[in-house]
């Protein structure tokens, strides 16, 4: 009986480590992005817990401090991803992935259009 016992409690261990070490993977926002318009290029980099907008110049230095904002969940449905703030007021935007696993449109609520993102380091 201990054998068992000592047994599954290393299985449940291992599981908990193994989900742990992936949990990154399950979304696929995590990680940086950017946009280049014809007013400069701007860095997104998504957290699980922080999102920040980095305005940058030609060279890629930035022009501007990060704009962060704290993430309170990144909710995953279907091909769209739901970012929810934990700001006074809340809010959120809209990620919708697209067919490269290297862009995604980023939907401010409210705004027209989208903002295309490119992934910095493709996976």
């Amino acid at each position: 009986m201990r054998i068992v016992g000592y047994f599954g409690w290393t299985v449940g261990l291992l599981a908990l480590v193994i989900q742990s070490a992936f949990a990154d993977d399950a979304n696929p926002l995590i990680g940086k992005w950017a946009e280049h318009t014809t007013f400069g290029s701007m860095i997104t980099e998504f957290t699980p817990s922080t999102m920040a907008f980095t305005p940058v110049d030609q060279s890629g230095k930035p022009t501007k401090a990060p704009n962060l904002a704290h993430v309170g969940s990144y909710t995953i449905h279907g091909n769209t991803i739901i970012i929810n703030f934990q700001e006074k007021g809340g809010g959120g935007l809209m990620a919708t992935l697209t067919d490269d696993p290297n862009s995604v449109l980023l939907i401010f609520p409210g705004m027209p259009g989208a903002h295309k993102l490119t992934r910095i380091q493709p996976q």
